[in-house]
């Protein structure tokens, strides 16, 4: 038992037994209603309730995996150094970008991006490889060529 609490990362120092199994609960409870209800208040309005309830099961389940990877994803985030502007603005970027482009790989090229931009204006300019010269440069590209 002390190992599967353990893997949960169950603390009794900080935790109590019936506090995380009310936790549980009101989760179990809070997705059960979702599920039973949504797909109720859609097919009201015409859809059909089979096909509402596959989408709603299947949208609870991707985004309990992408909250978890971005949990997991968060956990790096202790090894920044903020206080280096250099370093912490493209991170910084990269973290932002991601939900507001609702895009990993379009949140990772603009902190690439900004990543090159800030280590050219700081001066940094020696720990940029050539690689990330051509690639930045195709990022750039692939902006900029929907506009011409």
């Amino acid at each position: 038992m002390n190992k599967f609490l353990s893997l949960l990362g169950f603390d009794p120092k900080k935790h109590s037994v019936k506090v995380e199994m009310m936790a549980g609960l009101t989760t179990f409870l809070t997705m059960s209603y979702i599920l039973a209800v949504n797909p109720i208040i859609l097919s009201d309005a015409g859809m059909d309730k089979g096909g509402v309830f596959s989408a709603t099961v299947i949208a609870a389940a991707t985004t309990s995996a992408l909250v978890l990877v971005g949990v997991m994803m968060m956990r790096s985030i202790v090894h920044i150094d903020f206080i280096d502007f250099a370093e912490a603005m493209p991170c910084f970027v990269t973290i932002l970008m991601m939900p507001f482009t609702a895009s990993i790989s379009e949140g990772i090229v603009l902190g690439m991006l900004s990543y090159v931009i800030v280590s050219l204006c700081t001066g940094r300019y020696q720990r940029l490889t050539p690689t990330i010269y051509i690639l930045s440069v195709f990022f750039v590209l692939k902006y900029i060529a929907p506009l011409l």
